[in-house]
């Protein structure tokens, strides 16, 4: 019994010793919320006028200075943000270069991104959201729209 009990101590110290002397396996599932808005976020286009420009939307969050840049799709822009726990909210002083736009509806988009009060993170997508309701989706990389068959 002495034996036994004497065994399992000493595996569980080097349990420990295991998990806190190495430092990557500590970080593996420690991630939170907060660092993962960190970064490039780019617009998951719903419809094929989301990308009439040709280039697709992005929103890069520098969680350090709480401001972002990024792109309307269209022209370059820059601003502040506010987080609290799930929620987000945009500056409305966001600042965007002046180029024209044709068929492209920007002021739509920056519209929305005022609306924010709300984000979540879900399977890696951002979804910002007002109010529980969904305003845009936002991933790590490029999509297109999906093809539609008109007539």
């Amino acid at each position: 019994m002495i034996i036994r009990n004497l065994v399992v101590g000493l595996m569980a110290a080097t349990a420990v010793n295991l998990t806190s002397t190495n430092p990557s396996f500590n970080r593996v599932h420690t991630q939170s919320a907060d660092t993962l808005l960190a970064g490039t976020w780019y617009l998951q286009p719903v419809l094929p006028s989301d990308m009439a420009s040709g280039s697709v939307a992005s929103i890069n969050f520098d969680l350090s200075r709480n401001s972002f840049t990024g792109s309307t799709g269209c022209n370059v822009m820059r601003g502040q943000f506010k987080r609290s726990g799930k929620g987000l909210m945009f500056n409305d002083q966001v600042v965007t270069t002046r180029m024209s736009c044709p068929g492209y509806n920007e002021a739509n988009f920056l519209r929305n991104l005022l609306r924010t009060n709300s984000y979540r993170i879900e399977k890696g997508i951002l979804i910002l959201m007002v109010d529980n309701t969904e305003l845009s989706r936002w991933t790590r990389k490029v999509t297109k729209p999906k093809k539609t068959d008109t007539v």
